[in-house]
């Protein structure tokens, strides 16, 4: 059970906007927008301005693909902290019961109506934002949610695309 104070202090966070439930939220919204921003992009640019270093088309990919990396290690950091805080131990005496892996924060795109039971799997387990882009960027065959290692290679602004030879 939670103390007084501990309540106190969630109540007194929330009120400022800076609870941990209100900066999942806004991580997810966050990552939701750099997605969201990749989807007009693949659509606004054909793969030739993709691949040219240099061209605005391939400016913007390079950073919105920085932006994705570095919104969704805020959300996955932000998630960990509120699943820690919620349900610090899986299994029977978690608040999500036993044989769970934790606490879950599902989640429903407002727009397309999407749903996923945890977010954060989610991440871990989608990365169709970053390979509708698999013929411009060098991409590894393994879902890299982090964009860690070579996973998009050569993605840099002045880097040549990949270039397929016919």
């Amino acid at each position: 059970k939670y103390q007084s104070d501990v309540l106190l202090k969630e109540v007194q966070a929330l009120v400022k906007g800076k609870a941990l439930v209100q900066r999942v939220m806004k991580a997810i919204e966050s990552r939701e927008e750099v997605l969201l921003r990749l989807s007009v992009l693949r659509s606004a640019f054909g793969d030739l301005e993709l691949r040219e270093p240099g061209t605005l088309g391939r400016c913007q990919l390079s950073e919105q693909l920085y932006c994705l990396r570095v919104m969704t290690a805020q959300a996955v950091q932000v998630l960990h902290s509120w699943r820690v805080s919620v349900a610090p131990v899986a299994g029977a005496g978690c608040v999500a019961g036993p044989g769970s892996r934790g606490a879950c924060w599902p989640f429903t795109v407002s727009d397309g109506g999407m749903h996923w039971d945890d977010y954060l799997m989610h991440i871990m387990r989608n990365d169709s934002a970053v390979r509708q882009f698999a013929a411009v960027v060098e991409l590894a065959p393994e879902i890299d949610p982090l964009l860690l290692h070579g996973a998009v290679g050569g993605i840099g602004p002045f880097q040549q695309g990949m270039h397929w030879d016919d």
